[in-house]
């Protein structure tokens, strides 16, 4: 791992096992809130807009690859795609 190279090449010293196990734990929560924090995110923030009366509006959302661009309104003239 990089903190342990960077601890014994700077300090010359082993890293401690108890630190090792807590940069370790940390690590493998950061990888997982990387995909669980946005969804998460997500459905608080829909579940908000929805309940003070925003409407979802499909035709002015977008998605590319994996990054998805959702657009709320509150009227839904504002959703016309203009051409």
């Amino acid at each position: 791992m990089l903190p342990e190279g960077f601890y014994a090449s700077i300090l010359r010293q082993k890293l401690p096992t108890k630190t090792h196990v807590w940069i370790t734990w940390l690590a493998l929560a950061g990888v997982v809130l990387i995909f669980v924090l946005p969804q998460v995110l997500h459905l608080v923030a829909a579940n908000y807009l929805v309940g003070n009366k925003y409407i979802e509006c499909k035709e002015q959302s977008r998605q590319w690859l994996f990054v998805r661009t959702i657009v709320y309104t509150k009227h839904w003239i504002y959703c016309e795609v203009e051409e």
